[in-house]
């Protein structure tokens, strides 16, 4: 009797041992569930966050792509303005070259415009000088002696008349007349030779106007009266 107690007692034991254990393996089994339902939401959570990563990453290195293409071009065109700045450099130093030169040449040739000028108006001045201090007298007939005016006078080269003599106290002389001054007028009557001299003497007035290249070079103009005939 005594043993089936003792079985009984034993028996009830180890079945409540039993359901002790069975039910901490099922809480354990539940805990386990529900870390491994945790382990999985958070796994799917990482997998979406990888793949969202992923993507990111993707876009990512698109746009790196693009910047380093979008670099590399920006470094060809730096390359072309670069070349483009040496050749305009060039070719202003080369501008400022010709124009220096330019500035030269025209300095030289200003100066020897200059020369030249200034030795035609010496030349100049000087045949000027030959001209009206040293008259060409070519006379084609014998001088022509004209009381009247109290001188005489000869051809020049079909440029008016040359007086050759003056005759002291006569009009020609107290109208300060000399010898190689040139008479060119007589009033508005241009004189060529010794016919136009005697035509203008015959057909002016006793008061006329003389215009006269002096022996000097200078240029007036004379009233002159003629002296009366006897």
């Amino acid at each position: 009797m005594l043993q089936i107690f003792c079985d009984d007692l034993y028996k009830a034991e180890f079945d409540d041992i039993v359901e002790k254990a069975n039910k901490r393996a099922e809480e354990r089994e539940a805990e386990a569930t529900v870390q491994i339902d945790a382990a999985k939401e958070a796994l799917e959570n990482a997998e979406r966050e990888q793949k969202v990563a992923s993507e990111l990453h993707a876009k990512a290195t698109e746009e790196i792509n693009k910047i380093n293409e979008s670099r590399e071009q920006l470094l060809k065109e730096q390359e072309t303005v670069a070349s483009a700045l040496e050749t305009a450099e060039r070719e202003r130093t080369k501008a400022l070259d010709e124009q220096r030169m330019a500035q030269e040449a025209k300095e030289k040739s200003d100066a020897a415009i200059a020369q030249a000028d200034a030795k035609m108006a010496e030349a100049l001045a000087m045949m000027e000088r030959m001209r009206s201090t040293t008259p060409v007298v070519q006379p084609v007939v014998r001088p022509l002696e004209d009381h009247r005016l109290g001188v005489s006078i000869a051809t020049n080269n079909g440029d008016g008349v040359l007086i050759t003599n003056v005759t002291n106290n006569s009009a020609a002389h107290r109208a300060g007349l000399q010898s190689n001054d040139v008479i060119h007028r007589f009033d508005d009557k241009p004189l060529t030779s010794l016919q136009d001299y005697s035509n203008a003497v015959d057909t002016s007035g006793e008061r006329i106007r003389l215009h006269v290249l002096k022996a000097d070079g200078t240029r007036r103009i004379i009233p002159f009266v003629f002296e009366s005939q006897e």
